[in-house]
């Protein structure tokens, strides 16, 4: 339970200073329930004369309406419980509208904190992560905390504060009546969470792992539809989503039957409590008039303690249910805290900084956590503006590393990474505004060929005629002149509507129109065919001595314009020089 409510407040963070006032509205609430219920013993004793006989505080109810002009104290009580209730009613709807508008608020300021943190999060971390997993954090683990955690707990605090003022007001009128109540809920409700509270731990563990499942099954079927579709393997996403929602369903189906239970064992233990105390009065001798006021009042009491009563039996329930989902959401926020930095960075201005003239790595080594040997080791490159350098080398030779370690997403472990000749240092946001990275399958969002072109500008923001320009350089003109609605056409999924050929252009006229001046291709031609490689090469060459470019490429003819070509071989570079010394006739 201390864990519970530590990775409880440690989420709501800086919010919890709102928690105290909130509890004092709930409290200025609760008054007008107790005024409501209050009257009503007062009010059908005033029926009945003679009734109030015996209960000094009634009869005194009853003179004070009367010394306020009410020649029947009856009329002015019964107007005072009407205007309590009402009242009460429309403030329970405010402070309801408050806990939501307050949960809802923080739901966004923690999917925005996540997504942050997952957006800035080092890359050999991000290597470790499925997406799945992410986007089980941000869409469902956020929303399992918010309306099973955190709206219930503040729903609870105000339904329990409401319940221990109409207990109390109970207990002067009638001790004994009230400790009966209570006894008997205590053992209903003792043994109904000796039952299922076990049980309501596993089944929101279980509906969360299997909807983790079904995302990930989703994701990977349908990710690779061709792939999938070419080898005949549907039936096997389609039954890791079938057997995930089945589980789902399963588990949920359990927790939901826990959560109808509450309600009529604390039906069945009001009505038992009513019966029992019209028996033990007709057995007493006790008249009827007598027990009537005291009847209405715990009767009246009843229809606001019975719903508040399952539905705080139902809220702990939520939150046992939801304690996988806060822990999840805990573990990913003390992970934000450890980087020590979660905000999304800041694009920086275009033409922020000197322009770029000379990149350099020198004696550059970088070992993966827990690998037994370098990956890169000993690394020497010298690029100049304008020109162009090509890396080479077998699968498992270190290229990839090398471009990440290029791009700033890993950090060499020894040597230097020089911009302009200066060491690029921990934050290599302003290094990265000066690149572009043309990798063999290019993002593309499901948006227009304008929008994907100019990728992360507001659409108010697009400039046309840049645009226009980056895709004329591109050599992009005639395939918008046969698209019917020109940059207006929505390119589909990953642009699943265009071919291989025009989905590297689009990636080259992309770092055009932001207007970068390093552009790196990483295998960007491997897999289109001789004739469509040629019109990217041809695009490209038309940029060369504008750009700098690195080029990796399996295929060597690719290279045959590179100033220089680095050769690799398990993390070594082993040759470098022209296109003619490094690959000669091979």
């Amino acid at each position: 339970m201390k864990s519970y409510f530590r990775q409880y407040l440690f989420i709501i963070g800086e919010r919890r200073r709102e928690l105290p006032s909130m509890v004092m509205l709930f409290g200025v609430v609760s008054l007008l329930d107790l005024l409501g219920i209050g009257l009503i013993g007062p009010f059908m004793a005033s029926l009945e004369p003679g009734a109030a006989r015996g209960n000094a505080a009634w009869g005194g109810v009853q003179a004070l309406f009367v010394a306020a002009g009410f020649s029947h104290p009856a009329v002015g009580m019964g107007l005072v419980i009407l205007v309590a209730f009402y009242l009460k009613g429309v403030s329970a709807y405010w402070i309801r509208k408050r806990i939501v508008a307050f949960s809802m608020s923080h739901l966004s300021w923690l999917r925005g904190r996540l997504m942050g943190a997952f957006q800035s999060m080092p890359y050999h971390d991000y290597l470790t992560r499925n997406t799945a997993e992410m986007v089980q954090s941000i869409s469902n683990y956020t929303v399992s905390y918010t309306n099973g955690v955190l709206v219930n707990s503040l729903s609870m605090t105000a339904e329990a504060i409401s319940v221990l003022f109409v207990i109390g007001l109970l207990f002067s009128v009638s001790p004994v009546g009230v400790l009966g109540v209570l006894g008997m809920f205590v053992v209903v409700i003792a043994l109904y969470y000796a039952w299922v509270r076990s049980h309501i731990v596993v089944a929101g563990r279980e509906c969360n792992v299997h909807s983790k499942e079904i995302i990930r099954g989703v994701n990977e079927g349908m990710g690779g539809f061709k792939e999938v579709r070419v080898l005949g393997c549907e039936r096997y996403f389609f039954d890791q989503v079938r057997e995930a929602s089945d589980g789902y369903g399963l588990w949920n189906e359990r927790y939901q039957g826990y959560q109808i239970i509450p309600r009529y064992l604390v039906e069945s233990a009001m009505v038992t409590f009513v019966v029992g105390v019209v028996l033990v009065s007709e057995a007493a001798g006790v008249g009827l008039t007598e027990v009537l006021p005291v009847l209405g009042m715990f009767g009246v009491a009843g229809v606001r303690l019975m719903p508040a009563a399952s539905q705080m039996i139902s809220g702990v329930n939520q939150m046992r249910f939801s304690r996988h989902a806060m822990q999840e959401v805990y573990r990913d926020l003390r992970e934000v805290e450890r980087m020590g930095r979660w905000t999304v960075p800041e694009a920086l201005p275009e033409g922020s900084g000197p322009p770029f003239e000379r990149f350099t790595l020198k004696g550059v080594d970088y070992t993966y956590p827990g690998a037994d040997r370098p990956a890169l080791s000993g690394i020497s490159i010298d690029l100049q503006r304008g020109r162009s350098i090509g890396i080479i080398g077998r699968s498992g030779a270190g290229k990839t590393t090398l471009i990440d370690l290029i791009l700033g997403f890993l950090p060499p472990q020894r040597g230097e990474m020089l911009v302009n000749g200066e060491p690029l240092g921990d934050n290599p946001r302003r290094w990265l505004t000066r690149v572009a990275y043309i990798p063999q399958t290019i993002f593309l969002a499901d948006d227009t060929l304008r929008q994907n072109v100019a990728l992360g500008v507001p659409a108010a923001e697009i400039d046309g005629q840049r645009v226009d320009w980056a895709l004329r350089l591109a050599q992009l003109e005639e395939v918008v002149a046969q698209l019917a609605e020109g940059v207006e056409t929505r390119v589909g999924e990953n642009g699943i509507r265009l071919s291989g050929g025009q989905r590297q252009r689009v990636a080259l006229a992309r770092a055009l129109y932001h207007q970068r001046e390093v552009i790196i291709m990483d295998e960007a031609t491997s897999a289109l065919d001789h004739e469509t490689e040629r019109a990217i090469t041809a695009a490209v060459d038309a940029l060369r001595g504008e750009r700098t470019f690195i080029i990796i490429a399996h295929r060597l003819s690719t290279l045959a314009d590179c100033d220089v070509v680095y050769r690799l071989h398990e993390g070594r570079i082993v040759e470098e020089g022209s296109y003619a010394e490094v690959v000669g006739e091979r």
